[in-house]
């Protein structure tokens, strides 16, 4: 897929002409089948760099998941990886679907060299980011994310805790049964 919308997808954003032009349908259908009232007054569309970023996504993804299985729980080098991928999400997102904020952005570059990897997470326009450490650079990341982001912002004290704090992986979500 990635080859296909680099061979068939120019870069220049495509305007609402040519969207109706491809898809050969009326400006009527479009708003009717595929936009959202606040999407609806838009007349261009960055169609080649959105499906870039889905589709490279899913090979991180992908890849990610690969990474963890070869690593089966220890090797420092998978971590590196792992945070390169992040990393890699995150400029993405920045760039290609351009869902991130400045201070999203902020925080990642903050996170450099005091994480693996770091990237936006929540679906972006704001929200939150995930970072890769490990148990042992937990603290010494908390503590300077605060000093260095939320201190300048003028946040401290308990609040701080709701705002950042440390999770550990686990199992994710899940549906229980009962056989009654």
């Amino acid at each position: 897929m990635i080859s296909l919308v680099a061979r068939v997808l120019h870069t220049e954003p495509y305007s609402k002409e040519e969207v109706l032009t491809e898809l050969e349908v009326t400006n009527e259908t479009l708003d009717a089948v595929s936009l959202t009232e606040n999407t609806k007054h838009i007349q261009t569309y960055k169609l080649h760099q959105r499906a870039m970023h889905v589709f490279e996504e899913a090979l991180r993804v992908q890849k990610f998941y690969e990474e963890c299985i070869r690593a089966s729980g220890s090797a420092e080098g998978s971590l590196v990886a792992l945070g390169r991928l992040m990393a890699e999400s995150h400029a993405s997102l920045r760039d290609n679907y351009e869902c991130s904020h400045p201070q999203m952005d902020r925080l990642v570059e903050l996170s450099e060299g005091l994480s693996f990897g770091a990237r936006l997470t929540g679906a972006g326009w704001g929200g939150c980011i995930v970072a890769l450490l490990t148990h042992s650079t937990v603290d010494n990341y908390i503590s300077t994310i605060k000093e260095k982001f939320y201190k300048p912002l003028g946040i401290d004290g308990s609040e701080l805790n709701t705002l950042i704090f440390a999770t550990e992986p686990n199992q994710g979500a899940c549906i229980y049964q009962t056989t009654n």
